[in-house]
C-alpha cells in the first residue's frame, strides 16, 4: 500500500470515527428525549403516547406510506471522504505536451498553443529548473489561465534537491562532503538533504505555490538521493532509497491537500529510489516494443509517459509529448543512481567552504 493510499485510509477512518460519535450523541438525545413519554403506575413504568391534557390540540399527521422504499446510491470514494473534488484523468486518458523551463522563459508563442482539451487534455510546465525560482510571468500566468478556462488538466514539473543558492544559505540543510564543504555535482550544483524536516517543508511551500496558482498536480525532478565513488553518506544505516521514500511519505503527507505528487522516472531499467512508495509515475520512454511489458510490471501504479516517438504502441497508454532538449541535457536530472568514476567523482571537491 503506497503512502498516499495509507493517508487517505487514516483520514477515512477519522471521519468514520466522527460519524460513530455523531450517531452515539443522537441515541443519547432520543433516549433522552423519549423520557418524556415514561408513565409510572401502581404495575410499573410504561410507555405513553397519549397527549396529556396541558397538551395543546393535536396536530394533523400524515398518511403513513403502505410500503417504505430504501433509495441507494454509489458508495462514497476516499476522496470525497477527505472533501477533493478535484478532477483528475485516468492514466491512459491523458494526453498532451511539456513545456520546459527555457520555452516558458521566453514566452514568444505561449499565447499561440492550441489548447483543444478534446485533442490534449493536459499541460506539464517544468515550473522549476534546478537553482532556479518559480516561474511567474506575465506570459506563464496568461498560458495557466487560459488553460484552467478550457478545463485543461495543469501539472507542474519542479527541481527539487538540485538547489545551490538554498543550500549556500542554509549549508546546514544541504548534503556535506566533510564537515565544512558541501557537496557538489558534476557540473558544480549543491544538493538538499532530503532526510531533514526542513528541506520538506520548504518544497512543501513550493508546491503549495504552485496549487495556488491553478496546478492540479506536481511531477517531482531531482528528488533522490545522489551517489558517489568518493563519499559515503551516513544515516544510521539507511540506505538511499531507504532516505528518499521516506522524505516522499513526507511531503506527500504535508500537500495531501493541496495537489497529487508524481515523481518523473529518467531511467526505465533503474527506476527511482521512492518507486515503490509513489503510485504516480511520468516515465520518460522511448521503447515502444516493451511499452506494455513495462505498464503490466506496473499494474498499481499511475503511469504517464514522456516521448517524442511516434510509435503508435504509445496511443493505448497516457502520453506527454515533448519536442524539446530537456531530456538530453539535463545531466544529472534523473531519478536513478548514475554511476561516476573516481576520475569524474574527482571534480566535486571544489572548495565550498561554508
Amino acid at each position: 500500500m503506497t503512502y498516499r493510499n495509507k493517508l487517505l485510509l487514516k483520514r477515512g477512518l477519522l471521519v468514520l470515527a466522527i460519524l460513530a460519535a455523531v450517531v452515539a450523541l443522537v441515541l443519547l438525545i432520543g433516549f433522552i428525549y423519549m423520557g418524556r413519554f415514561v408513565i409510572y403506575t401502581e404495575a410499573g413504568a410504561v410507555f405513553s403516547f397519549e397527549p396529556s391534557a396541558q397538551e395543546s390540540a393535536p396536530v394533523s399527521t400524515l398518511p403513513v406510506p403502505e410500503t417504505i422504499e430504501l433509495v441507494t446510491g454509489e458508495p462514497i470514494s476516499a476522496n470525497e471522504v477527505i472533501g477533493d473534488t478535484t478532477p483528475s484523468l485516468e492514466d491512459s486518458s491523458v494526453s498532451g505536451f511539456l513545456l520546459d523551463y527555457k520555452t516558458l522563459s521566453e514566452g514568444t508563442s505561449l499565447s499561440q498553443l492550441d489548447l483543444e482539451p478534446a485533442v490534449n487534455n493536459t499541460l506539464v510546465l517544468q515550473m522549476r529548473a534546478p537553482d532556479k525560482d518559480i516561474l511567474s510571468t506575465e506570459p506563464v500566468r496568461a498560458l495557466i489561465q487560459r488553460a484552467k478556462s478550457q478545463d485543461v488538466h495543469l501539472v507542474a514539473m519542479i527541481s527539487c534537491l538540485s538547489d545551490s543558492t538554498y543550500a549556500r544559505n542554509h549549508p546546514d540543510q544541504a548534503l556535506k562532503a566533510d564537515a565544512s564543504t558541501l557537496w557538489v555535482t558534476n557540473d558544480g550544483t549543491c544538493w538538499l538533504d532530503p532526510s531533514q524536516d526542513a528541506v520538506i517543508d520548504y518544497l512543501a511551500g513550493i508546491i503549495r505555490v504552485l496549487s495556488d496558482m491553478g496546478f492540479q498536480e506536481v511531477i517531482l525532478d531531482d528528488f533522490f538521493m545522489p551517489s558517489s565513488d568518493l563519499y559515503m553518506y551516513q544515516y544510521n544505516g539507511q540506505t538511499n532509497a531507504d532516505i528518499t521514500t521516506a522524505a516522499y511519505g513526507k511531503l506527500l503527507e504535508a500537500t495531501l491537500d493541496q495537489c497529487k505528487l508524481g515523481i518523473l522516472v529518467w531511467d526505465p531499467e533503474l527506476g527511482h529510489q521512492a518507486l515503490e512508495s509513489a503510485d504516480r509515475l511520468y516515465v520518460y520512454y522511448t521503447d515502444g516494443s516493451s511499452v506494455k511489458r513495462y505498464a503490466e510490471d506496473h499494474p498499481d501504479q499511475y503511469l504517464v509517459f514522456i516521448t517524442d516517438s511516434h510509435d503508435t504502441r504509445f496511443e493505448n497508454y497516457g502520453r506527454i509529448r515533448s519536442d524539446s532538449n530537456l531530456f538530453l541535457s539535463a545531466g544529472l536530472a534523473y531519478g536513478g543512481e548514475k554511476p561516476v568514476s573516481d576520475e569524474e567523482a574527482a571534480t566535486d571537491t571544489a572548495d565550498e567552504d561554508e
